[in-house]
């Protein structure tokens, strides 16, 4: 259904400093405060979610910021992956259906910086 709650994404919180820039499961929580989470070692099934690229005509499913209360008041900032809702087109989301792989759109700035780093191998790889 639409809107549903999937999973958390789970791995190790970092910031710029410890980012692993050789990882495939590093997604940013807050771009202004350089904090990302990486699964690349540690986390959870969420981990394994592919760009539709290559694989569906479209996403199934987002990430979306989402808020945990771990006690006395303390909220802390988590991504979550959630079923795609109706998109801007005003098309009504068909939701997943059982046994489909679930599929987001990792965005073009991932995409731009996969081409950049293989450019930038093909330049200083030996002919």
């Amino acid at each position: 259904m639409p809107d549903s709650f999937i999973i958390c994404y789970l791995g190790y919180v970092h910031s710029q400093e410890d980012t692993d820039l050789s990882s495939d499961y590093d997604l940013s929580i807050d771009r202004e405060l350089n904090i990302g989470i990486d699964a690349t070692h540690m986390g959870n099934e969420a981990r394994f979610i592919n760009d539709y690229r290559g694989i569906g005509p479209a996403p199934n499913a987002e990430f979306r910021d989402i808020w945990i209360d771990v006690g006395q008041g303390v909220l802390e900032k988590r991504i979550g992956v959630y079923v795609l809702s109706a998109g801007k087109s005003g098309k009504r989301a068909k939701g997943i259906t059982k046994g489909a792989e679930i599929l987001v759109s990792y965005g073009k700035g991932f995409w731009h910086e996969r081409q950049r780093e293989h450019d930038d191998l093909q330049i200083s790889s030996p002919r």
